[in-house]
């Protein structure tokens, strides 16, 4: 028991350390597609099959690292928030990471480094300190956090009901009872509350942050990525694979 809360403890601190690298504080949200744009992540948010959220790839070159995400965008919003935090965990904390598809939110212990990164993911994406600036000190004091409370929260932060019930179950914020009261009719109180449905739905559609097609042609042409994995990437993009001329143009 006390080896597993020493493995959380400096989770935590990762946690927190990168978001101080990053310019984040431990109290404020992260606008998660900024950050993987300016930390040059390449992200591709697409359908994918309900037993995965996600996948990263991460592919060393001498000094040169290029880092890849796949963001299942078939679920809600918020989870595929968590999803984004679960695998910057893969990119820049586990060692010697190179590829893996995950599924998110499990906290799975027989799995260690997914463990890892779900652990690390719940506290770089709501910190204590986070929780504790936000909740109004009566509510605090008597532990009695209100729906009010949760939607505001939820929202600033872009995540799921479910893992912040979580969270604030872990602070010892929230009983089981209460817990499991709050999970019920997510979009209808939202609903009721004023707030947009947004972040409750599946964003469906595909999109990318960073220049997805550029990372593939550089891996490509610096022999990273096989030529069966290029078509790959470019074919998520839709492009016609029957365009594609890797040999160049032929001659007239």
């Amino acid at each position: 028991m006390k080896q597993k809360r020493e493995k959380i403890q400096v989770l935590e601190q990762r946690a927190l350390l990168l978001r101080k690298l990053w310019n984040y504080q431990s109290f404020e949200p992260i606008p998660l597609k900024k950050l993987l744009f300016e930390m040059g992540v390449v992200a591709l948010f697409r359908p994918m099959s309900a037993k995965f959220s996600g996948m990263a790839i991460k592919i060393q070159n001498d000094n040169e690292v290029f880092r890849f995400m796949m963001v299942n965008s078939d679920m809600p919003v918020g989870r595929q928030n968590f999803t984004i935090c679960h695998e910057l965990y893969h990119l820049y904390v586990q060692e010697h990471f190179e590829t893996r598809v995950c599924k998110v939110g499990s906290f799975d212990k027989k799995d260690p480094e997914e463990y890892n990164a779900d652990i690390f993911a719940a506290h770089f994406l709501l910190p204590a300190e986070a929780l504790k600036t936000r909740i109004p000190l009566q509510e605090l004091e008597h532990r009695n956090v209100s729906l009010a409370t949760i939607l505001r929260i939820e929202n600033l932060f872009e995540c799921s009901r479910e893992f912040l019930l979580i969270r604030l179950q872990e602070l010892g914020f929230m009983h089981e009872e209460e817990k499991e009261q709050f999970q019920k009719s997510v979009k209808a109180t939202a609903h009721r509350y004023g707030y947009s449905p947004y972040l409750y739905t599946k964003s469906a559609a595909e999109s990318v942050v960073g220049d997805y097609a550029s990372l593939a042609n550089e891996l490509f042409d610096n022999e990273l990525i096989s030529e069966s994995h290029y078509y790959s990437v470019m074919e998520d993009l839709g492009f016609n694979l029957s365009d594609i001329d890797l040999q160049g143009d032929e001659a007239e």
